[in-house]
Protein backbone atom coordinates (compact mmCIF):
# COMPACT_ATOMS: atom_id res chain seq x y z
CA UNK A 1 0.00 0.00 0.00
CA UNK A 2 2.73 2.01 0.67
CA UNK A 3 4.56 1.47 -2.21
CA UNK A 4 1.78 2.33 -4.58
CA UNK A 5 1.01 5.40 -2.52
CA UNK A 6 4.46 6.06 -3.36
CA UNK A 7 4.65 5.52 -6.82
CA UNK A 8 1.24 7.88 -7.27
CA UNK A 9 2.66 10.77 -5.25
CA UNK A 10 5.80 10.60 -7.65
CA UNK A 11 4.22 10.57 -10.53
CA UNK A 12 1.67 13.44 -9.64
CA UNK A 13 4.59 15.63 -8.00
CA UNK A 14 6.11 15.27 -11.53
CA UNK A 15 2.93 15.50 -13.88
CA UNK A 16 2.69 19.14 -11.42
CA UNK A 17 5.93 20.14 -11.38
CA UNK A 18 5.60 19.87 -15.60
CA UNK A 19 2.82 21.72 -15.65
CA UNK A 20 4.09 24.40 -13.30
CA UNK A 21 7.65 25.19 -13.82
CA UNK A 22 6.24 28.68 -13.02
CA UNK A 23 5.83 27.10 -9.80
CA UNK A 24 7.40 29.65 -6.71
CA UNK A 25 6.90 27.20 -4.20
CA UNK A 26 6.06 23.70 -3.00
CA UNK A 27 3.01 23.43 -0.64
CA UNK A 28 2.79 19.61 1.50
CA UNK A 29 -0.36 19.58 3.54
CA UNK A 30 -1.26 16.51 6.24
CA UNK A 31 -4.13 14.77 6.82
CA UNK A 32 -4.87 16.97 9.65
CA UNK A 33 -5.16 20.14 7.80
CA UNK A 34 -1.72 21.31 8.62
CA UNK A 35 0.36 22.91 5.66
CA UNK A 36 4.05 23.64 5.19
CA UNK A 37 5.37 26.12 2.49
CA UNK A 38 9.04 25.58 0.63
CA UNK A 39 9.95 28.07 -1.94
CA UNK A 40 11.56 25.72 -4.70
CA UNK A 41 15.15 27.91 -4.49
CA UNK A 42 15.89 26.63 -1.18
CA UNK A 43 15.49 22.73 -2.08
CA UNK A 44 18.48 21.24 -2.85
CA UNK A 45 16.51 17.29 -3.31
CA UNK A 46 13.69 15.24 -2.14
CA UNK A 47 13.48 11.67 -1.71
CA UNK A 48 10.97 8.88 -1.48
CA UNK A 49 12.23 6.84 1.24
CA UNK A 50 10.97 4.15 3.49
CA UNK A 51 7.49 5.40 3.37
CA UNK A 52 8.80 8.90 4.20
CA UNK A 53 8.80 12.06 2.04
CA UNK A 54 12.42 13.79 2.86
CA UNK A 55 12.86 17.68 1.75
CA UNK A 56 16.38 18.46 2.10
CA UNK A 57 16.78 22.23 2.21
CA UNK A 58 20.13 24.31 0.94
CA UNK A 59 20.92 24.87 4.44
CA UNK A 60 21.51 21.65 5.23
CA UNK A 61 18.40 21.14 7.31
CA UNK A 62 15.69 18.43 6.13
CA UNK A 63 11.69 17.86 7.12
CA UNK A 64 10.19 14.32 7.48
CA UNK A 65 6.72 13.98 6.16
CA UNK A 66 5.38 10.46 6.99
CA UNK A 67 3.56 8.90 3.44
CA UNK A 68 0.55 7.75 5.04
CA UNK A 69 -0.40 11.11 6.69
CA UNK A 70 0.04 13.54 3.46
CA UNK A 71 -2.91 14.68 1.90
CA UNK A 72 -1.65 16.45 -1.01
CA UNK A 73 1.91 17.96 -2.40
CA UNK A 74 1.57 20.72 -4.49
CA UNK A 75 2.80 23.56 -6.36
CA UNK A 76 -0.23 25.58 -6.11
CA UNK A 77 -1.17 27.01 -2.47
CA UNK A 78 -4.94 25.18 -2.47
CA UNK A 79 -6.13 27.41 0.41
CA UNK A 80 -5.58 30.94 -2.05
CA UNK A 81 -6.40 29.30 -5.37
CA UNK A 82 -9.20 30.51 -6.95
CA UNK A 83 -8.71 28.15 -10.11
CA UNK A 84 -6.24 25.54 -11.11
CA UNK A 85 -5.50 26.73 -14.53
CA UNK A 86 -2.39 27.34 -16.48
CA UNK A 87 -1.86 30.25 -18.95
CA UNK A 88 0.20 29.36 -21.90
CA UNK A 89 0.52 32.76 -23.58
CA UNK A 90 -1.31 36.08 -22.80
CA UNK A 91 -3.61 35.61 -26.02
CA UNK A 92 -4.20 32.01 -25.93
CA UNK A 93 -6.75 29.62 -24.45
CA UNK A 94 -7.10 28.58 -20.19
CA UNK A 95 -7.33 25.65 -19.67
CA UNK A 96 -8.97 23.87 -16.34
CA UNK A 97 -9.75 20.27 -16.05
CA UNK A 98 -11.63 18.48 -13.31
CA UNK A 99 -12.29 16.61 -11.50
CA UNK A 100 -8.50 14.80 -11.41
CA UNK A 101 -8.76 12.03 -10.39
CA UNK A 102 -11.78 11.47 -12.90
CA UNK A 103 -13.77 8.13 -12.33
CA UNK A 104 -17.00 8.76 -14.83
CA UNK A 105 -16.70 12.08 -16.46
CA UNK A 106 -14.45 15.32 -16.68
CA UNK A 107 -15.11 18.62 -17.26
CA UNK A 108 -13.58 20.96 -19.66
CA UNK A 109 -13.23 24.72 -19.06
CA UNK A 110 -11.60 26.30 -21.77
CA UNK A 111 -11.52 30.27 -22.13
CA UNK A 112 -10.85 31.55 -25.56
CA UNK A 113 -9.97 35.33 -26.32
CA UNK A 114 -11.81 34.85 -30.07
CA UNK A 115 -14.18 32.19 -31.27
CA UNK A 116 -12.02 29.28 -32.85
CA UNK A 117 -11.93 26.00 -33.73
CA UNK A 118 -11.02 23.67 -31.10
CA UNK A 119 -10.19 19.85 -30.94
CA UNK A 120 -9.98 17.90 -27.86
CA UNK A 121 -7.81 14.21 -27.63
CA UNK A 122 -7.43 11.83 -24.60
CA UNK A 123 -4.32 10.52 -25.02
CA UNK A 124 -2.44 7.25 -23.37
CA UNK A 125 0.57 7.60 -21.94
CA UNK A 126 2.35 5.86 -25.18
CA UNK A 127 0.86 8.56 -27.58
CA UNK A 128 -1.95 6.34 -28.61
CA UNK A 129 -5.41 8.63 -29.32
CA UNK A 130 -8.20 7.38 -27.33
CA UNK A 131 -10.86 10.06 -28.26
CA UNK A 132 -10.73 12.56 -30.52
CA UNK A 133 -14.08 15.54 -30.58
CA UNK A 134 -13.95 18.76 -33.05
CA UNK A 135 -15.68 21.30 -31.33
CA UNK A 136 -16.72 25.75 -32.22
CA UNK A 137 -15.40 26.90 -29.24
CA UNK A 138 -16.61 30.77 -28.96
CA UNK A 139 -15.48 33.78 -27.50
CA UNK A 140 -15.34 33.46 -23.33
CA UNK A 141 -15.34 30.73 -21.20
CA UNK A 142 -16.43 26.93 -23.21
CA UNK A 143 -17.61 24.26 -20.78
CA UNK A 144 -17.52 20.18 -21.89
CA UNK A 145 -17.90 17.43 -20.55
CA UNK A 146 -15.97 14.15 -21.36
CA UNK A 147 -17.68 10.47 -20.33
CA UNK A 148 -14.55 8.72 -19.54
CA UNK A 149 -15.99 5.92 -17.49
CA UNK A 150 -15.33 3.77 -19.86
CA UNK A 151 -11.65 3.86 -19.89
CA UNK A 152 -9.33 1.47 -17.81
CA UNK A 153 -7.92 2.98 -14.87
CA UNK A 154 -4.77 4.85 -15.06
CA UNK A 155 -3.15 8.12 -15.92
CA UNK A 156 -4.20 9.94 -19.80
CA UNK A 157 -3.51 12.72 -21.44
CA UNK A 158 -5.72 15.55 -22.60
CA UNK A 159 -4.35 17.92 -25.54
CA UNK A 160 -6.20 20.70 -26.43
CA UNK A 161 -5.25 22.33 -30.35
CA UNK A 162 -6.92 25.36 -31.38
CA UNK A 163 -5.60 27.35 -34.12
CA UNK A 164 -2.98 29.26 -32.19
CA UNK A 165 -1.86 26.74 -29.36
CA UNK A 166 -1.37 23.40 -27.86
CA UNK A 167 -2.16 22.61 -24.19
CA UNK A 168 -1.88 19.33 -22.66
CA UNK A 169 -2.40 18.47 -19.24
CA UNK A 170 -2.89 15.51 -17.46
CA UNK A 171 -5.47 13.44 -15.68
CA UNK A 172 -5.65 10.35 -13.59
CA UNK A 173 -8.94 7.63 -14.17
CA UNK A 174 -9.76 6.20 -11.05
Amino acid sequence: MIKKKLITISILLLGFGLSAIHAQNLYVRDKGGYQTAFAISNINKITFSEGNVIINKIDKTENNFDLINIRYINFIDLDTATTISYLISEKSTLLMLYPNPAQDLININLTAPNSQTTRIEILSLSGNVIYVEQLKQTNGINTYQLYVSMLPKGIYLCRIKTEKSVITTKFLKD
